[in-house]
């Protein structure tokens, strides 16, 4: 069974809905929550499968949990709960990739449809994982570069994932997967964010990175080649983006890492790793083992620039747009409370 919380601040609403779901055998209900700023805590620290949040809750309502989770990147699906039929939160809800908007009093049959859906996300989360260590052993046997494939219950959206698969290195757009469906696009754009999660042009890039990613580890081509072949026309506009979903240049890229470790885009599998730079008084220098630069931990201790942040060269003043940024969430009162990487947010 999956875990999910429940976070509400009215104890009977939290009662009436574990009992409508009790029969259930999609989620066990792990914890129940009264307050907006425990919930978060509690998504950040223990990271259940699922979360139903009430919309207002005091402290921190439920849609503004839902968009720190989003912004974090934190994996929780959420279903939202509300006693107000109103169309503006519904429509912030489904922004921030909510699955759900359930309605009080409960309708068993409304719940139910959310969390089967969630259990369907869930389960090929489970299938993708197993799929991505196995398309990398295959990837190192034959040396040639297949993207990982996604599967969907949808009929429409699973056609437009296998289309992607195949011309992801062309100049697609979500109007050439709607006429190759025979939808709207802003249809087709609907409904692929709801079954995936993401969006198409999420999607998309990530294929193209992880692409990128393998050729600079595995080929000698020029960077300028690379942009080329996953799709990009520009190269100016290919390092721009990949430097975003990296944290780095792809020269910078290809430099630092070892072609047993390429892992491209996910976040799952990313290629850096931690440096810990530790004052002399408590224990001296140290660099984990294998990490690409050793002589960055001087430099970085001597600009007493925070250790836990810093991955990789090059990545200072990102860090440092990223506490500008902390430093204003926490002034909005949606401060996060553990330090996030410098190319985490990119």
């Amino acid at each position: 069974m999956y875990h999910a919380i429940v976070v509400d601040d009215e104890k009977w609403v939290v009662k009436s809905l574990i009992a409508t779901i009790r029969n259930q055998e999609y989620f066990q209900i792990v914890a129940e929550l009264y307050d907006g700023l425990s919930g978060l805590e509690y998504i950040r620290a223990h990271h259940p499968d699922l979360a139903f949040v009430d919309v207002r809750l005091p402290g921190m309502g439920g849609l503004d949990i839902l968009q720190a989770a989003h912004a974090e990147g934190l994996n929780t699906l959420f279903i939202m709960i509300s006693g107000h039929a109103e169309f503006a939160y519904a429509q912030k809800a489904m922004f921030h990739n909510a699955i759900g908007y359930c309605l009080k009093p409960f309708s068993p049959s409304e719940l139910m449809d959310s969390m089967q859906k969630a259990y369907l996300l869930l389960n090929q989360r489970q299938a993708l994982t197993s799929q991505s260590k196995e398309t990398d052993t295959a990837l190192e046997a034959d040396g040639q570069f297949r993207p990982k494939h996604l599967t969907s219950g949808h009929k429409s959206v699973q056609m437009m994932i296998d289309y992607t698969e195949a011309h992801y290195q062309q100049d697609i757009s979500i109007q050439n997967l709607a006429d190759h469906c025979s939808i709207n696009a802003n249809y087709a754009s609907q409904i692929f964010r709801q079954e995936m999660g993401i969006t198409f042009i999420s999607y998309l890039t990530s294929l193209r990175m992880d692409h990128a990613a393998w050729l600079l580890t595995h080929t000698s081509q020029t960077v300028f080649t690379i942009a080329a072949q996953v799709g990009y026309s520009d190269y100016f506009y290919f390092a721009k983006v990949f430097k975003k979903a990296m944290g780095c240049t792809p020269t910078a890229f290809r430099k630092s890492t070892p072609p047993s470790r390429s892992r491209g885009f996910s976040g799952r599998l990313s290629p850096w790793r931690w440096l810990d730079v530790r004052p002399a008084g408590q224990g001296g220098k140290r660099i984990q083992k294998g990490y690409p630069n050793k002589n960055y931990a001087e430099q970085i201790s001597k600009k007493k620039i925070n250790p836990r942040c810093c991955h990789h060269p090059g990545t200072i003043s990102s860090w440092r747009r990223r506490l500008r940024r902390q430093r204003s969430l926490r002034r909005a009162g949606q401060a996060m409370s553990s330090p996030v990487p410098a190319d985490a947010l990119l």
